[in-house]
């Protein structure tokens, strides 16, 4: 439930619309199983009140970077 809100150049920009704000405010209050976590950078963030700073920095950042190159080449 997307509706573009304006133009900025080569890129859209969207918002929520009303409807689809509610739908997703249902899907967040309903129950969800729990799973285990499989991802090592979420549990890096959790834990990373342990580590210094610029450790968590660099791993989002070099994290941030291969998501980016991976969508530059999709396109």
């Amino acid at each position: 439930m997307l509706s573009r809100k304006f133009f900025s150049g080569m890129s859209s920009h969207y918002q929520v619309t009303e409807q689809g704000n509610q739908q997703l405010l249902g899907w967040i209050a309903q129950a969800s199983e729990p799973m285990p976590i499989k991802d090592d950078l979420l549990v890096k963030i959790f834990g990373g009140y342990v580590a210094q700073k610029q450790t968590i920095l660099e791993e989002l950042e070099r994290h941030r970077q291969t998501h980016q190159e991976k969508l530059s080449t999709q396109g």
